[in-house]
C-alpha cells in the first residue's frame, strides 16, 4: 500500500468508514476520547495515538503527520 494524503484524525476516521464510537471501540478507547482528540479538546498520550494508528491501519509516521496538520505537536505557549 502507498502512502496515503495527509489527514486529520477525523478525515482518517471517515476514509475508513468508522462512526466514533466504532473507532472508539476497535481501538479500546472511549468515544469521548475520540471525540476529545477530533475536536482539539485534546492532545492524547502517546499510547493513545498508537492504539488508534493500529485501529485505522496506518503507521506511526502518518499518525505524527496527522497531529502535525491538526496542530497538536506543537509546544504550548506561556
Amino acid at each position: 500500500m502507498g502512502m496515503e494524503p495527509v489527514r486529520t484524525l477525523k478525515q482518517w476516521r471517515l476514509a475508513r468508514g468508522y462512526s466514533t464510537r466504532q473507532l472508539a471501540q476497535v481501538a479500546g478507547l472511549t468515544k469521548g476520547t475520540i471525540v476529545a482528540l477530533e475536536v482539539g479538546r485534546s492532545k492524547g498520550w502517546p499510547q493513545t495515538w498508537k492504539r488508534i494508528a493500529e485501529a485505522l491501519g496506518i503507521e506511526p509516521e502518518q499518525i505524527a503527520e496527522c497531529r502535525r496538520l491538526m496542530g497538536l505537536d506543537q509546544e504550548e505557549q506561556a
